[in-house]
């Protein structure tokens, strides 16, 4: 167990924050109201703040320096003393939105579209693999892939799909567009999203050919 670090005295600005070095020993530098820095043996900075919930002591870490400068640490503080004012526990809101970022990150549009290719693929055909496939890896994916699925808006799949249409044509624009919608549908039956933006965006007919558009499906006379 590490012993507690002795308080120092050297009041905090970025100038001295910057030019804090690794002593040998654990060393805590306060700022205010229960905000500190932790100097690790080996010179590693992180922004803490201990508080009490329940009669139980507990800390929160707010990040690392540089990453976390001494005004965003402060800010964090804020926050933080604000939740525990309001009766919640700043460590363990902390944990939730670490969760959820973890959430984000494991629930992208590709994350999404394996799982739901994988629940198919060994009762398709080999055509239908192909296909799916193709409009997955050279359509979907390079534009959307990274992207949570909760992020990804009807807008962002319109503006993919018009560029799959100025290269590919109308009609393999359509076919990714059901693609996508696919998925989503998959996403919304495993509670990954509340709706499936692919579901507004329709190809719409015109003379020079077919765009897409947000709004329903018209022919033009």
């Amino acid at each position: 167990m590490n012993k507690i670090p002795p308080k120092n005295t050297v009041k905090l600005t970025e100038k001295t924050v910057k030019a804090l070095v690794a002593t040998g020993n654990f060393q805590k530098f306060s700022d205010e109201k229960g905000l500190y820095l932790y100097v690790t043996k080996g010179g590693l900075k992180s922004w803490r703040y201990d508080y009490r919930v329940g009669g139980l002591r507990k800390t929160v870490t707010f990040g690392q320096y540089p990453d976390v400068s001494l005004s965003d640490a402060r800010k964090k503080h804020l926050e933080a003393r604000a939740n525990l004012a309001n009766g919640g526990d700043p460590a363990g809101k902390r944990k939730v939105e670490k969760l959820e970022r973890q959430n984000l990150q494991s629930n992208t549009f590709d994350a999404i579209a394996k799982l739901w290719y994988d629940g198919k693929s060994s009762r398709r055909s080999a055509v239908w693999c192909q296909t799916h496939t193709l409009y997955l890896n050279r359509h979907l994916s390079p534009g959307i892939g990274n992207l949570p699925l909760v992020e990804i808006t009807s807008k962002t799949l319109l503006e993919l799909l018009e560029k799959v249409r100025s290269i590919s044509g109308a009609k393999t624009a359509d076919r990714v567009r059901q693609t996508a919608v696919q998925v989503f549908d998959y996403g919304r039956r495993k509670l990954k999203v509340t709706h499936n933006v692919g579901r507004p965006v329709f190809c719409v007919l015109v003379d020079q050919g077919c765009h897409f558009s947000l709004a329903g499906p018209r022919r033009r006379n």
